[in-house]
């Protein structure tokens, strides 16, 4: 019964709506609130671990290397990511979070992708929703390697059960690209 509700569309058809009006309403709403949410969410300070890794990224901009230069256990990948928006836009916090910020918005289309062959469409928007929440929730747990790591998985996974379960040709190689995080 449970996988009855999930998989059923609305039943209320309004005449003269095409099918995928609710899909379109649903995903304007989404990027309302998740536009709406951006400007509190540049503004956070960078936390601790954050911190660390805008530093080792200033440090590479400046032309060091991570683990010589300076010192920091994550994988090298994360430096290089943080030093993307370090070389942009200096040494502010926004930069870091605009990126994470992309990173959250494409996981959140990866999951609807994901979710809308196997639930209705209100409910993989509404689970891309509380992903977008989950991860900008507060400043000391976004904009972590962890939570980019998890999208490339995400994606890994998009890529697998494309076509059926044969999957995107090539993607079994596409984990390894975690464990430079």
């Amino acid at each position: 019964m449970v996988r009855r509700l999930l998989m059923e569309e609305p039943k209320r058809a309004v005449p003269g709506l095409r099918p995928d009006t609710l899909e379109r309403v649903a995903a304007v709403v989404l990027a309302f609130v998740a536009l709406a949410y951006v400007p509190l969410y540049l503004s956070m300070p960078l936390a601790r671990d954050q911190g660390l890794f805008a530093w080792v990224a200033m440090v590479v901009r400046d032309g060091g290397l991570p683990y010589r230069d300076a010192w920091e256990v994550k994988g090298p990948l994360v430096y290089l990511v943080y030093a993307l928006p370090v070389s942009l836009f200096g040494s502010v916090s926004w930069g870091v979070r605009l990126v994470d910020l992309l990173f959250v918005v494409g996981g959140m289309r990866l999951l609807y992708v994901a979710l809308r062959p196997r639930v209705s469409t209100p409910l993989a928007i509404l689970t891309a929703l509380v992903l977008f929440t989950y991860y900008t929730y507060n400043f000391w747990d976004s904009a972590q390697a962890d939570s980019w790591a998890s999208l490339v998985l995400l994606g890994c996974l998009v890529l697998f059960f494309a076509d059926g379960g044969e999957g995107v040709p090539g993607w079994r190689s596409s984990p390894g690209c975690c464990w430079a995080c």
